[in-house]
């Protein structure tokens, strides 16, 4: 397994540094069901659960070796059962193991956890996960464990039936309004989401001129899905003597900047006008992919408290820029409006295995093979004069990467509409 994967899997099972895993709402109706999918005589449910704690336990191994201390104190597997798999579908994305061939099942675990200290994606007392479990070369064992939206899970009236169990529900619909409490009641953090009136702005902004309707976004899940809000603000470092004389700092500053302006005071000076509609398009939503993955996965700039730098290489910031003439005026506004374009306004992607934000990186040399996990500005734009859309430059760059999971394919989903 890939040591990035490896690192934001434990972060999001133990630290909280992964979003809660993106629900997918794409539709699989039609797609074949494994017969793994019920309870098998070779893995009991004595078996499920061992296997999960032997998981939990190996997490917590690695936890320790990656950050040298634990904030989960211990979890104690208490109950696992099936869960439908017409109810998975709805909170989880199957394909990609339907389509590997090999022997897997899906169940609903609570686990009793004691935290150092309580955040988003642990309590103190019993959490609610969803299990995956992989045959491989005759042996089972975990292939992950998510936290699971237990609201749906009670609305279906598929889990334990417990009174412990309707209270986590209630608490994640309190997450749905932007507050993470305990089960005390007590406010344990924020969501950095952006709000109504943001999200209508930038669907509602100007568009850039003369570019035609993505045809792609037809197959983008047409819900909403609400478990991945997109950020407000992201923290930028001021290191530039322009932008620190923007904001009026003497020396090198942090500045919560609003997320949408922050991606429009980047791509202009990354991207060409000149280049093709769909590359644009493909460029804007990794930049707004990688800026998203910064604040709610794992900062990119390796200082406390900020996401990126204002030179987070080759993402740079200005704060201020100056046109040099109206032509250059134009040109800069026509590309902060490709952030308003149908096909990027709305829209985010992300590994369709995990179902986590994985860091989609871009450069700019000139290279057309796949998977090398960078999109390179120079060879999205021959990708698009090729024919191919914004959403096949991504795919063309990221599947098969070590920045996704093995197998895994890049999926869209619209946090706004």
């Amino acid at each position: 397994m890939q040591k990035l994967f490896q690192i934001t899997c434990i972060a999001a099972i133990f630290y909280g540094l992964v979003g809660s895993p993106a629900y997918s709402e794409l539709n699989t109706d039609n797609a074949p069901v494994s017969q793994e999918n019920t309870r098998e005589q070779d893995l009991t449910k004595k078996q499920e659960m061992k296997l999960l704690e032997e998981f939990l336990v190996e997490a917590r191994k690695t936890q320790l070796k990656l950050w040298g201390e634990q904030n989960t104190l211990s979890n104690k597997v208490v109950d696992i059962k099936p869960l439908p798999i017409n109810f998975v579908r709805t909170v989880s994305t199957i394909t990609p193991y339907e389509e590997s061939g090999k022997p897997f099942t899906f169940r609903y675990a609570a686990v009793e956890y004691k935290m150092k200290k309580e955040n988003q994606y642990a309590l103190n007392g019993i959490n609610y996960r969803l299990v995956i479990y992989v045959k491989d070369n005759g042996k089972w064992h975990v292939a992950h464990a998510y936290n699971i939206p237990v609201d749906q899970v009670v609305d279906a009236n598929v889990g334990f039936g417990t009174e412990d169990e309707k209270q986590m529900a209630e608490i994640f619909r309190k997450r749905l309004e932007g507050i993470y409490v305990n089960r005390e009641g007590k406010v344990i953090g924020l969501v950095n989401t952006a709000s109504a009136d943001d999200l209508k702005a930038e669907m509602t902004g100007p568009k850039p001129a003369n570019m035609q309707p993505s045809k792609w976004t037809d197959f983008v899940p047409d819900q909403v899905n609400k478990y991945y809000p997109r950020p407000k603000f992201i923290n930028v470092l001021m290191t530039t003597e322009e932008n620190k004389k923007h904001y009026g700092c003497k020396e090198d500053c942090l500045i919560p900047v609003d997320f949408l302006d922050y991606l429009k005071h980047v791509f202009p000076y990354e991207w060409s006008a000149d280049m093709p509609p769909e590359s644009l398009k493909a460029g804007a939503l990794a930049l707004k992919m990688k800026s998203w993955y910064a604040v709610v996965v794992n900062p990119l700039a390796g200082r406390p408290n900020t996401h990126v730098l204002d030179v987070q290489d080759p993402q740079v910031y200005h704060a201020n820029y100056q046109p040099k003439n109206e032509e250059e005026k134009a040109r800069i506004e026509e590309l902060q409006n490709i952030f308003h374009a149908q096909g990027v306004a709305g829209i985010g992607f992300k590994d369709g295995l995990s179902e986590n934000l994985f860091l989609s990186e871009y450069d700019r040399n000139t290279d057309k093979n796949t998977a090398t996990g960078k999109l390179s500005i120079n060879g999205s734009k021959e990708l698009a004069k090729e024919g191919k859309n914004a959403a096949e430059i991504i795919q063309h760059y990221y599947m098969g990467s070590d920045k996704m999971e093995q197998g895994a394919s890049v999926t869209f989903f619209r946090y706004a509409k």
